[in-house]
């Protein structure tokens, strides 16, 4: 089970300890170990190089266990350390500091490392494409200023229920980041009208965005949909969960410009009305999911409209 150089453990965390990740260090080979004539590794087990781990959920980790696994982790890609509690910013140094051809970071819920901790991650992990840092509400401005600087390569961001992050970090990662696809800020309640403005503008590529918000939803409004619509003509799914402002008219603005939209989530957009269903099913003909749950003002009539999607 530990030889392989994918190793999923996210099934046994309720028994994974410092001394597991001792024994995985023990038994995999690192990039900067001696081998021998015929290409084997001459000073640990026959093993491949880890690759890909997946520790999601494990309670019981601590730095301790990392700093073990980082003595054979030079080569990991793919880290995930979701809900691992116990863990602080000098674990995810030790990690960082080796792992530095790590493209896939999950941090989530990871309540352990300090808001400035996580800045290490952009001096250190450079190469991500995928980073989600989701319920780590602790996270500095300055730590996302330091992330999103030098991690260029990002594609895939989930920092939902990241309260402290605002318009200035999105303006930042529209910059540095323009191959971004994928982004999720449900309950980054201080990114407004500007920020969006920015990321919309600077990551042309999006494809999934996640807005979802259960307050200050009046800091999103229809000039968000305006410039989502201008810019990002590859948009496949958005979520307004709670954005209040958004009204039928930029509803009409995205369905101009969105044409290979296929899901959206209109929950509690209490200005929305039959005409920007109408809209939308006008302008949206690749349209296969629509969430309407508690749009009082759209009735039968905007739901028909929905028919020819």
């Amino acid at each position: 089970l530990l030889l392989g150089s994918i190793l999923d453990l996210s099934q046994w965390t309720l028994v994974i300890t410092d001394r597991c990740l001792r024994n995985i260090a023990k038994t995999h080979p690192d990039s900067t170990d001696e081998v021998d004539n015929d290409g084997i590794n001459s000073t640990k087990p026959s093993a491949h190089p880890l690759l890909h781990l997946n520790l999601s959920g494990a309670e019981k980790i601590t730095d301790s266990g990392l700093q073990h696994l980082s003595k054979c982790s030079a080569g990991l890609q793919y880290l995930n350390l979701q809900n691992s509690f116990r863990i602080s910013e000098n674990g995810l140094i030790a990690m960082t500091k080796r792992c530095q051809s790590l493209e896939y970071l999950s941090l989530s819920g990871c309540m352990g490392i300090s808001g400035a901790g996580f800045a290490i991650i952009g001096q250190n992990c450079r190469q991500l494409v995928t980073l989600k840092l989701s319920g780590c509400r602790q996270i500095t401005p300055w730590a996302f200023m330091k992330i999103f600087e030098t991690c260029e390569k990002l594609r895939n961001l989930d920092i939902s229920f990241c309260a402290l992050v605002t318009d200035q970090e999105m303006k930042l990662l529209s910059k540095s980041a323009p191959d971004l696809q994928k982004i999720n800020l449900r309950e980054c309640n201080q990114i407004s009208d500007i920020g969006l403005t920015f990321l919309f503008q600077g990551c042309p590529n999006l494809t999934d965005i996640i807005l979802r918000r259960s307050d200050m939803p009046f800091r999103i409004t229809d000039v968000a949909l305006m410039q989502l619509g201008e810019s990002c003509k590859s948009l496949s799914s958005v979520n307004f969960h709670g954005c209040e402002m958004i009204s039928d008219t930029g509803l009409a603005w995205l369905s101009s410009w969105s044409k290979d939209l296929r899901c959206i989530d209109l929950s509690l957009c209490s200005k929305v009305t039959n005409t920007g269903i109408r809209r939308l099913a006008e302008g949206c003909t690749k349209l296969r999911s629509i969430v309407l749950s508690n749009v009082k003002l759209v009735s039968d009539v905007g739901v028909r409209y929905l028919a020819n999607c």
